[in-house]
This record gives structure tokens, sequence and C-alpha cells, in this order.
């Protein structure tokens, strides 16, 4: 039985159980959207991507709202794990529109996508070009997000 929530200024909600004695903290996005995106990568393909990869990230590192453009690779390198993250859905939407006119057909030819999960409220507009690429929607349920602290 939940007894009583406060709304903090970082975009919170402390819930305070009175019977369990306990805090839960929700952090809300705000307008934050996230995405994590997991792709195969093609036979004889890694070099290419590579390339594409170092395009990518200048150009992208010249827009605004991009607060997070990261990629990894599995240890076998098959695999390739995007995860971004944009201030707002009109930065999500200007990126997209710049990674189709640019790179969209030669990413698709490197690349097999396997999930594509989405995180925070996308406007409707984005939210539909999202859907175009297979894109889950998920919902948050609890969490928080701290900044870095130095050691």
């Amino acid at each position: 039985m939940i007894n009583g929530f406060i709304q903090t200024p970082r975009f919170q909600i402390v819930i305070y159980n009175k019977v369990k004695g306990l805090f839960l903290n929700f952090n809300i996005m705000n307008n934050e959207i996230a995405w994590y995106v997991e792709l195969t990568l093609n036979p004889d393909m890694l070099d290419d991507f590579i390339s594409l990869t170092n395009e990518m990230i200048k150009s992208t590192a010249q827009e605004d709202g991009v607060l997070i453009y990261e990629r990894f690779i599995s240890e076998d390198k098959s695999k390739i794990y995007i995860y971004e993250r944009y201030s707002d859905s009109q930065s999500a939407l200007s990126h997209l529109h710049n990674f189709n006119d640019k790179f969209a057909k030669r990413f698709s030819r490197l690349v097999k996508r396997v999930r594509f999960l989405i995180f925070g409220s996308p406007s409707d507009e984005l939210k539909e070009l999202l859907t175009r690429y297979g894109a889950v929607f998920t919902n948050q349920i609890g969490g928080f997000s701290s900044p870095a602290r130095e050691k």
C-alpha cells in the first residue's frame, strides 16, 4: 500500500510506503529520448562498418541535442550495439532525417537490425518514424540517473 508521493525538482517521484518504511524513487526522463539498437554485422563488412561509423560520428557531433552517441562491438565482432540519447523528440527527429539523407542506404547494406528499443515518451511524429524501423516502445517503471562523481 503506497501512502504518498512527492514530485521533486529533479523530475523524480519519491513514493513512501509507511508499512514497509521505504522510499522508491522513479526518475522521469522529462523530454529525453533514448534508444538501444542491436545489429548483426554482415560477413566481411567490419572495415566498411567502422569507416561508416566514423563518418556518422563526425556528422552527428555537429547536431544539436545529441547527449550520447555510442557504438560497441561484441568480442567475436559479429554484433554491433548502439546507444543514443537525445534531449527531446525534435533532436531525435532531426538526427533520423540526417541519417536517412546521408547514411541509411550504406548502413542497411552492412548490418541487419535485430532489436530496436525506445526509452522515453516520443512525440507522435517521432513515434511514427521510429515505427517504420520496427522500434519497440517501452514504459518506465522505475530507476534513477545521477551525475558522474569524481573519485
